[in-house]
């Protein structure tokens, strides 16, 4: 009874170990698949805000291209002209590329500012949520455990009565034999004495 008590005691004990390391492995699979994708979608973001930047830069250059060409084709026809106009274009080439510049500047603060802004908003709801999980997970492991430890109490103390009643019930039964064996021992040694006084008068 003993052994068999101690092999579902260690069998309990495992299957409780093992769903506890399941779960525990289950939590750790989600946060670092969150944290991937979190991560992935980061960097799509700014990718796709550099290449818009890139090909933004590149127009501004090919168009700014375009106006000196223009300008060296006009200057080859009307020498003065061309200077003046070539200095008006030149003056608003740099005005609109200083605008253009500013604007840039401007859209890649504002659009840095704004991913920060989505990933700092993304990392507390994600950190609100894995908290809040593992809160529901540890409560609701510590009541599975509670309710297992309750349940080998239970079978344990369930066990133990059933072996300690017969034995109980064997003590008592051997207890009185021993007694009345007492009681016969001593009316035997009654007896012998009686026997022995005639004898040794």
């Amino acid at each position: 009874m003993d052994e068999e008590l101690r092999q579902f005691l260690s069998a309990m004990e495992s299957r409780v170990i093992a769903r506890v390391e399941g779960m525990e492995a289950r939590t750790i699979a989600r946060v670092d698949d969150l944290e991937g994708r979190t991560i992935a979608r980061v960097d799509d973001l700014e990718g796709r805000t550099i290449a818009r930047v890139d090909d933004l830069e590149g127009r501004t250059i090919a168009w700014l291209e375009e106006l000196e060409a223009r300008a060296i084709a006009r200057e080859d026809g009307i020498e003065a002209r061309a200077i003046a106009r070539e200095e008006a274009l030149e003056a608003r080439a740099i005005a609109r590329e200083e605008a253009l510049e500013r604007r840039l500047i401007a859209r890649d603060e504002g659009t840095r500012h704004h991913v920060n802004r989505v990933f700092e908003i993304f990392d507390t709801s994600l950190r609100k949520y894995i908290d809040q999980r593992c809160d529901a997970l540890d409560t609701s492991l510590r009541k599975h455990v509670s309710d297992e430890c309750e349940k080998v109490e239970t079978k344990l103390l369930t066990a133990f009565h059933n072996w300690a009643s017969p034995v109980d019930t064997r003590l008592r039964s051997h207890t009185a034999v021993l007694r009345a064996l007492d009681l016969e021992q001593e009316a035997l040694a009654d007896r012998i004495a009686k026997l022995e006084r005639p004898d040794a008068a």
